[in-house]
Formats: structure tokens, sequence, C-alpha cells
């Protein structure tokens, strides 16, 4: 045991330590359902956060069965969600989210992925569980969440927050398959700029390019919030009044690639030129 664990911790560091993966199981659902209360802290810690306080002062091996236990009840929540009032689910989600349990995190994507089994699940814990996941997302779960703003379309803009942090380059995908809504743009304006600025300086021309492309199919209202959000964060939305600006962009950043150079100008003009031979 953590010898710096606070006096006031002891007592209950004492009795988690004793447990078995089936009585940490047996006890945590006790404290996540309020029946019992044998943590120290203050009312408002209880029971989501004194269970996360006191985690942190378990040995490694009574850490593992803690995480057990916490997996034991995910799988029996997901199995039986009517069986576990609303609060106390609310409750195992959110210590989830906060501690390292990569098989809770499947087996919740396994649920979001199952409409059958998401359905049984209350709508108002649909969010709970999205956070969760998202808690514990990394680049492994990028086709996981270009997969839920296909399935769950209102958590879409959750999922372009999520790949803006562990995989950038699939968020342009995403947006390509963006629900033209406001609830979903609003999302995505809410982390434009972060995603803009994460990319190198050389390459921020072409991702405000790949922005406005993929965006594109979006009604004007809705691009035109996207545009100001990324001006709002000091960058220059491409325009989106002629497809000349978007391939010359590419044109550039090609040529760049293979050591070529041209100034944007004449790449404007010689694109021009094949258009008017094409047509």
């Amino acid at each position: 045991m953590n010898t710096d664990v606070p006096e006031s911790y002891r007592s209950g560091i004492d009795h988690i330590e004793k447990l078995n993966v089936a009585a940490l199981a047996e006890w945590l659902r006790a404290e996540l359902e309020e029946k019992v209360h044998i943590l120290a802290g203050q009312l408002d810690d209880y029971p989501v956060q004194a269970l996360v306080n006191h985690f942190r002062y378990l040995s490694v091996a009574a850490q593992q069965r803690f995480v057990d236990a916490l997996d034991v009840l995910v799988r029996d929540w997901r199995n039986e969600p009517s069986e576990w009032s609303e609060s106390a689910a609310r409750a195992l989600l959110s210590v989830a989210a906060e501690l390292p349990v990569t098989d809770v995190k499947l087996k919740l994507q396994a649920l979001v992925l199952d409409a059958s089994q998401m359905d049984r699940v209350p709508r108002t814990l649909h969010a709970a569980v999205f956070r969760t996941v998202a808690a514990h997302a990394s680049n492994d779960d990028r086709k996981f969440w270009l997969r839920v703003s296909l399935l769950h379309q209102k958590f879409a803009g959750l999922a372009f927050q999520v790949l803006v942090t562990v995989a950038p380059d699939d968020a342009f995908i995403l947006l390509e398959q963006l629900p033209d809504n406001d609830e979903a743009v609003g999302s995505v304006c809410r982390s434009i700029g972060r995603f803009i600025g994460q990319f190198a300086p050389d390459r921020q021309t072409d991702v405000l390019a790949k922005i406005a492309k993929s965006t594109s199919h979006l009604e004007p209202p809705r691009q035109e919030l996207i545009d100001g959000a990324i001006r709002a964060a000091g960058f220059e939305p491409t325009s989106r009044s002629s497809e000349d600006v978007w391939t010359a962009v590419n044109i550039i950043v090609v040529m760049g690639r293979l050591g070529l150079s041209a100034r944007p100008s004449t790449v404007v003009l010689g694109y021009s030129g094949y258009c008017e031979q094409l047509a």
C-alpha cells in the first residue's frame, strides 16, 4: 500500500485491499447505488469522486482487482440495464471514465455498435456511454469513431472532436459524412481551431482547403458557421466560391512534395486554361 495515504483514507483503503474481485464488485455496486458509504470524503464526493480519490492509493494488485470488478459491473449493466437505477449506472460510467479500464472500453464499444443492445439503454444515458468511451480513445479506435458518426448521428460532433485528438487525418473523412444539423456543426466549430492548429504551418493551407471541400455538402448557413469558427481561431478559410481555388491548392501541394515549385497565379491560370479546353 502507498505509505503516503492520507490518514482519513486509511480505513477505506484497508477495506478495499482485503476484498477479492467478486466482493469488490458487490461492494462497489452498493457504493454506486449509495446504499453504503465507508470512504472518506465530502457529501458531493459520493460516490464517484470518493472512489476515484481512493483508487490511486491502492496497491497495484488491489487496483487491478478494482478494475476487474468495474469490468464485471459494466458487463452486468450492459446485459441488464433495466436492473440498474439511472443514477447508479451514470455513476458507474463516470468512474469507468476516470480509471484505466481497457476491457470496459471494449465492452462499451461493442454496446454502441449493436443497435439492439443500445436501444435497451435509456437515451438519457447514451451521452454518458459515449463520454466514457471517448475518455479512453486512442489511435486504434479511429475506425470505431468513424462508424459512430454514421450509426449515431447525434454524436457525430463528439466523434469529430475525438478524431481531432487521436487521428487528425481521419477527421477529414468524418467531415465528409458530417450530418447537416446544428448540433453536429456546433461541435465541429468548437474544435476546428485546435484541429487546424495541430498541423504544421506548411500543411495548414492544404488543411483549410480540405475542410472547405469536405464540408461542401452542408447548407450554406452551416458552412458559414464553420468558416466563422475558423476565422475566430485566427485562420482564413478557403473560399468556397470557386473550385479552381481548391484544385490549385492541391496542385501546389503535390508539386511541393515532388520538389517542384510554381507561383499560385501560374497554377490557377494554367488550370483555368485546361478547363476551357474541356468545355
